[in-house]
C-alpha cells in the first residue's frame, strides 16, 4: 500500500514542477491573446486572487449642482469594476487644465479634458499656459473621444436680444480665466472682434454667479460650455417657465464665416441643438429671425469633444479593454442607454497610446501608411497622402 502512495505523491510531484507554470487570468470582459493562449488579467488559478492594477480618473465639475457626464460615470464604472482591471476612484477636479496637470504627473491615471483645454496644452499655447505649472504633452496620450460639450449663449427673453449681432456692445458674462468655457467665450468674441469690428464688456464669474447677474439686469447675456441640454441649461428652462422675467432664450452661433471660424479654430465642429429634449415650456420661442417649434426644434451652435487621455503607465492591455469596450460591447451601450458610440477624429499633435492604437488598427479605425502624421490622425477614413494634403492644415 505504501509503494501507490509513493507512486501517486511522484506523480503529483511531477504535475506541480515538472513542467514550467504557466499562469492565466480571468476577466469578465475581452481576452487578451498572446500568441496562442489566452491570456485574461487579473485573476490567478494559483493564488486565487484578482490582481488589480488601481487606476484613479479625473473629471472636471463645477460644483455639487454642475452635470457630470452620467455616460462617463456609468462606463467607466461597469468596465473597471466589473471588469476587475482597476480599483476605481473617480476624482472631481475644478478645471480641466489641473485634470492635465495631474495626468501629466502622473497622479491621475486617466483623465476627461476638453478638447480646447487639450489644444492650448499640447501646442504650448504661451498666454493659455502663463501661469499654470509645468504639463508635460508628452505624458498625456489619447484613448478616444468619449462625448461632446456644445457652446452655450443664454440671455433672457426680455432683454430682446435675439442673434449674435445684438450683443455687439452689450455686457456679457464669461466663466473664469483658463477654463473650458473661458476659452470658447475667448474664441468666439475675439472671432467676431476682428472679423465684425464688434466690442463687448466683459465680466468673469463662476457660472451661478454669473446666471444671477443676468437675472438682475447686471450682465445681458452669458456664455458657457455644457453637455447637451446638461441640468444647467433645464434649471434655467424650468425657472423661467414660472418666473417670465426670467425665461431664457438659447442664442443660435450664426451670422460669420464658419469656414474661416472652424479653419482658425479646428477643435469646433459645427452642429446643432434639439430644443425638443428641454423642458415643455421652452417652445415655441424666437431666434434670429427664425421661429423654433416643435416642428423646427434644431438651433445651430458649436461643438467639441470631451478627450479621455491617460499617462504612458497605463498597461497597453487595460487600454485597450477600455477603448474597445466603448464601442464593441452591446451589454455597456445597452446599460448606459446608447445605441452606439460616434467614432471622431482627433487633429491634436498628441500621441494615441499603444493599447488604444492597437484597436483602432485591428478594427480599421486607423493605418500604418508611414507618413509621420498618421501618428495625429485616427478615423474611419485611410491615411494616406491625399488625406494628409487635406489636412494640412490641422497639422
Amino acid at each position: 500500500m505504501n509503494i501507490y502512495y509513493s507512486i501517486l505523491l511522484i506523480f503529483i510531484l511531477i504535475l506541480l514542477f515538472g513542467k514550467e507554470r504557466k499562469e492565466h487570468f480571468y476577466t469578465l470582459f475581452q481576452p487578451y491573446h498572446v500568441k496562442d493562449k489566452i491570456k485574461l488579467p487579473n485573476y490567478s488559478l494559483y493564488t486565487q486572487k484578482y490582481k488589480f492594477t488601481p487606476l484613479t480618473i479625473g473629471i472636471a465639475t463645477r460644483n455639487n449642482y454642475a452635470f457630470i457626464n452620467s455616460f462617463i460615470q456609468k462606463l467607466m464604472t461597469f468596465i473597471l469594476s466589473r471588469a476587475y482591471i482597476a480599483e476605481l476612484e473617480i476624482k472631481n477636479l475644478k478645471y480641466d487644465y489641473q485634470i492635465a496637470q495631474s495626468v501629466s504627473h502622473k497622479n491621475l491615471d486617466i483623465g476627461i479634458i476638453s478638447e480646447p483645454v487639450l489644444a492650448k496644452i499640447s501646442t504650448q499655447d504661451y498666454e493659455y499656459m502663463d501661469g499654470i505649472p509645468s504639463i508635460d504633452p508628452d505624458n498625456i496620450q489619447f484613448l478616444t473621444n468619449i462625448s461632446k460639450n456644445y457652446i452655450y449663449i443664454i440671455t433672457l427673453i426680455k432683454n430682446d436680444i435675439s442673434q449674435l449681432s445684438d450683443l455687439f456692445d452689450k455686457t456679457i458674462a464669461v466663466e473664469p480665466d483658463k477654463t473650458t468655457g473661458r476659452i470658447c467665450a475667448d474664441d468666439l468674441l475675439t472671432f467676431l472682434t476682428r472679423t465684425k469690428k464688434a466690442t463687448f464688456n466683459i465680466k468673469q464669474g463662476h457660472i451661478h454667479d454669473n446666471i444671477r447677474k443676468m437675472y438682475s439686469g447686471s450682465v445681458d447675456a452669458i456664455i458657457f460650455s455644457d453637455y447637451d441640454h446638461s441640468n444647467l441649461i433645464r434649471e434655467m428652462v424650468l425657472t423661467g417657465i414660472t418666473d417670465q422675467d426670467k425665461k431664457i432664450r438659447i442664442i443660435p452661433i450664426t451670422g460669420f464665416d464658419h469656414k474661416e471660424f472652424e479653419t482658425e479654430y479646428f477643435y469646433y465642429y459645427k452642429s446643432t441643438l434639439d430644443l425638443n429634449k428641454l423642458p415643455q415650456g421652452y417652445l415655441p420661442v424666437y431666434s434670429d429671425h427664425n421661429k423654433f417649434t416643435p416642428f423646427n426644434p434644431d438651433l445651430d451652435t458649436y461643438t467639441f469633444n470631451m478627450m479621455m487621455v491617460c499617462n504612458p503607465k497605463v498597461e497597453r492591455k487595460v487600454a485597450y479593454n477600455i477603448v474597445y469596450n466603448i464601442y464593441r460591447n452591446p451589454r455597456i451601450l445597452k446599460m448606459i442607454g446608447h445605441n452606439r458610440v460616434e467614432f471622431s477624429t482627433t487633429y491634436l499633435p498628441i500621441n494615441t497610446h499603444l493599447g488604444a492604437n492597437e484597436f483602432y488598427q485591428k478594427y480599421g479605425y486607423s493605418t500604418t501608411y508611414n507618413n509621420p502624421n498618421c501618428k495625429y490622425f485616427v478615423g474611419k477614413r485611410e491615411c494616406n497622402a491625399k488625406v494628409i494634403r487635406e489636412f494640412s492644415g490641422f497639422m
